[in-house]
Parts: structure tokens; C-alpha cells; sequence
């Protein structure tokens, strides 16, 4: 556990990491967008950037339920910010993990809300797509 002086003093952390992988998130996909719309960029034999616009959740399942996703977005985040608060006393590498999932489903939310689809980037062989924010640094976090 942490002291109060040290949760006091760590405050700012999470709205801090939630703000910044917001803002990356939006700008790599806004200069995603500008680059890759006209054509995919391969980066390896099995790996390619390309403009993805994604209805669905991961590797584009269950896609056109994005009124359904909506929904449940909202209520991820509202218990992603309630599990956040019962984390406050804890380990400050727990709290910054729940803050970059948090930042990542806040701009998945903004894109469905916005564009009634997930935009994603990357795009691999076998077929799956990828959002341009912190999944692996938040789950490995934990």
C-alpha cells in the first residue's frame, strides 16, 4: 500500500496517462487516416498498414452492432473508473495499466460516437485489426 503522502503526491498520474493516450490516440489516427486512405503501407511480409473502419469489436466480430457497443463501452469505462478508485492505495503500476485501458476505451468511444465505427491501422495476415493506442503496455501492467 501507499502512503497518503505518496497517492497525494501521484495524484495527477492517472488523468495525466488517460489525457495522453486520448491525444495519441487521435493523432495517429488522424495522420493514419491521412496517409493511409489513399493505399496500405506493407511493413513486414505478414504485416501491412491500411485504413479500417470496424463495426464490430476485435478482428472485426460481430461488426454492425455498433449501437450495442456503444452501450457497453459506456459501462466498461464507468467500472474501469469505479476499479480505479478501489485501486488508489495500490501499486502505481496497477493504477497507470487501468488508466491506459481507460485513455484507449475512451477514444474507442469517441470513434464510434463520432464515426459509428472503430478506426483501426493495422492490419496482418491472418486478418485481424488493430487500434493505434496502448494495448500491450496496459496489460502488461498488470
Amino acid at each position: 500500500m501507499l502512503s497518503s503522502s505518496a497517492i497525494m503526491k501521484h495524484k495527477w498520474l492517472e488523468p495525466v496517462i488517460v489525457l495522453a493516450v486520448f491525444v495519441v490516440d487521435r493523432a495517429a489516427k488522424s495522420l493514419a487516416l491521412d496517409r493511409l486512405i489513399a493505399a496500405p503501407v506493407q511493413v513486414l511480409s505478414f504485416l501491412r498498414l491500411s485504413y479500417v473502419e470496424n463495426t464490430g469489436v476485435a478482428f472485426g466480430m460481430f461488426g454492425g452492432n455498433n449501437a450495442f457497443f456503444i452501450g457497453l463501452s459506456f459501462v466498461l469505462v464507468a467500472a474501469l473508473l469505479v476499479f480505479r478508485r478501489k485501486l488508489a492505495g495500490t501499486s502505481l503500476a496497477a493504477r497507470a495499466g487501468i488508466a491506459l485501458v481507460l485513455g484507449g476505451a475512451l477514444g474507442n468511444l469517441y470513434d464510434r460516437l463520432a464515426s459509428w465505427w472503430i478506426f483501426s491501422i493495422f492490419r496482418s495476415s491472418p486478418p485481424c485489426s488493430i487500434p493505434p493506442t496502448a494495448p500491450l503496455p496496459s496489460a502488461g501492467s498488470f
